[in-house]
């Protein structure tokens, strides 16, 4: 029988894609099933939440993949794109393929009928010995919280307060209308014959829809936003910060007490870095050959990243504890007009 552990599935190690695999599959999920669907008349309809217990098992296979770490590296580098969405499918494709051998898995299956686009699944599963068929949907994302007022009119939720993506065009409450309304309920509709999708053999007798997200939720450094939780936000998501460019340079110059400062670093992530938490040997340069610098280096590096691009940059505050330089802090830099230079 399987034993949970307790550990964070990343804190022992090492490989920065390993670290991303362990956060992808095991960290808190961003959302919850919001108390007003349990119970209620949707329940024949109503999707789960993805979120695998942590096992002894687990651990055993991604230390031996920490210590060889090639099928994974060969598997993210043959799947060429930036784009987060599309990574953090893979990292769960290599998951289902080497922990969930006995299942058979279809991924981005479009839905048409008639010539019609209808959709896309991101995900079909299906187990031979219960005949069980899982769809899943998949989603990581970064939101920001700010008071709705600050941004444009046309950007807006209805609540007092918004969480938006770095440039403001993705909306949490959109996103979770987008996957809980229509994503998710593809293989209720009645337009959808669950035959003519999936393979001959796939012999079903039960369907479960089950929705993967993960991804952090930025406070602002000035507070205001506690307590102020949409129902489907999940109590024990990953959190950040988020800090204007000058609130930073004044945060990191006044309050980064010189003693410790040879024990302090910083590190301007990559979008491939902004998964796991990190946990970096310092004398190695990490994969996308950043090494973590002191505070006068990041405050240059991020004062010439803002005279040419309006882009947000998430950074690493980086402590050295047990020979590691390890992440405490995850942060969001905005340029100081944001969000009206998105």
């Amino acid at each position: 029988m399987s034993r949970e552990t307790t550990a964070e599935p990343w804190s022992e190690l090492r490989h920065p894609l390993v670290r991303n695999l362990a956060w992808c599959i095991f960290s808190p999920s961003l959302a919850q099933t919001p108390q007003n669907l349990l119970g209620s008349d949707q329940d024949a309809s109503a999707f789960r939440m993805c979120q695998p217990s942590f096992t002894e098992e687990d651990r055993q296979f991604l230390g031996l993949l920490d210590q060889s770490p090639a099928p994974l590296e060969k598997w993210i580098s043959s799947n060429h794109t930036t784009r987060l969405g599309f990574q953090f499918e893979y990292y769960w494709q290599f998951w289902w393929r080497y922990r969930q051998p006995g299942y058979e898995h279809r991924f981005n299956v479009q839905l048409t009928q008639g010539g019609k686009t209808l959709g896309e699944l991101d995900a079909l599963s299906w187990n031979p010995e219960t005949r069980e068929l899982i769809h899943s949907e998949m989603a990581v994302k970064f939101y920001l919280g700010i008071e709705s007022k600050l941004l444009p009119a046309h950007k807006r939720s209805q609540e007092s307060f918004s969480w938006v993506g770095p440039n403001i065009i993705d909306r949490f409450d959109l996103k979770w209308d987008q996957l809980s309304h229509r994503q998710l309920q593809h293989l209720q509709s009645s337009e959808i014959n669950i035959d003519d999708i999936v393979p001959v053999h796939w012999e079903c007798s039960q369907l479960h829809t089950q929705l993967i997200m993960r991804g952090r939720l930025f406070y602002p450094f000035d507070g205001g936003l506690e307590g102020s939780q949409l129902p489907y936000i999940n109590p024990h998501h990953h959190r950040g910060t988020w800090m204007r460019q000058s609130q930073f340079f004044e945060h990191i110059k006044g309050n980064c007490a010189d003693s410790d400062h040879a024990r302090r670093r910083w590190m301007a992530l990559q979008r491939s870095q902004w998964f796991a938490p990190l946990s970096i040997d310092p004398r190695v340069v990490d994969v996308a050959g950043n090494a973590s610098v002191n505070k006068e280096e990041v405050i240059g590096t991020l004062s010439n990243h803002f005279e040419s691009y309006r882009q947000p940059v998430q950074v690493a505050a980086l402590f050295l504890t047990n020979g590691l330089w390890q992440e405490t802090e995850r942060i969001f830099i905005v340029p100081d007009q944001w969000p009206t230079t998105t």
